[in-house]
Parts: structure tokens; sequence; C-alpha cells
């Protein structure tokens, strides 16, 4: 993952001003639910390392737009608190999948709870993100 989230946040500033915050988001979160289904297959554990390689990309690319795109909508008064909320619910999600695991240990047969703890909020963001505007930034280019 620590690959994949490297060469993610490298690139996302470049496709953050080409696509706009939005589109990289909505493309973002729907790679993350995609590479996240192919995770699960188990085939060899080569491919559960690049599928992990691989899932660090849209992760590292969602941890580095939001709090941009978030910032640029939000009013002066309101940024701040809007940017450490995100990143206060990244930290919620590491503790309460951490938990999860805890909880599954080594039980084979529930290994789909971790899928959908995984995929449900790429979906939600997906959904979500194509409600809500582009930034100013974003329009002027």
């Amino acid at each position: 993952v620590l690959i994949g989230s490297m060469v993610g946040s490298m690139s996302c500033t470049y496709f953050m001003e080409r696509f706009g915050r939005k589109h990289v988001a909505i493309v973002s979160s729907v790679l993350a639910a995609v590479l996240n289904g192919l995770t699960i297959i188990p085939v060899h554990w080569g491919y559960l390392f690049a599928m992990r390689v691989l899932l660090g990309i849209p992760a590292s690319a969602l941890t580095t737009t939001i709090p941009v795109w978030l910032s640029e909508l939000a009013s002066t008064a309101k940024r701040g608190v809007l940017t450490v909320c995100f990143q206060l619910f990244i930290c919620g999600g590491i503790i309460v999948s951490a938990l999860l695991l805890l909880a599954i240990g080594t039980r084979d047969d529930l290994y789909w709870i971790s899928f959908l703890g995984t995929l449900v909020p790429c979906v939600c963001s997906a959904i979500c993100c194509c409600f809500l505007p582009d930034s100013k930034k974003a329009k002027d280019d």
C-alpha cells in the first residue's frame, strides 16, 4: 500500500488541476471499490501484493483530494474545522477497521465482512461526491 500511496499522492495534484477535484474524487472512489473487490479473490500472494499496491493509489488520491476540495468549498471560518474533521474520520475509520479485524480474528468464513467494511465507504463517497459542487478554482481553469 505504501508504494501505491506514494504514486497516488505525487500524481494527484496533476490530475486535480487537469480534471478537477470532484472528478478525481469520484474516479478514485470507484477505483478503490473495484480494486477492493478484486483484492478478495484468492489467487496468489503475488496477486494480493499487487492489488494492495494498486489499492494505495486511489486511497492516497482520496486523502489528498478531499481536504483540498473541502478547503476550497468552505468559508474561511469553517475551513479548518472541516479539514480536521476529515482527518478525524480517517482515524476513526482506521480504529473501526482494526476492531473489526480483531473481532473476525482468523475465521476464514467471515472475510466478506472486511470487504463490506471497505466497500460501503467507497460507494458512499462516490455517490456523495456526485451531488457536491466542484470548487471555484476548478471552474476557473
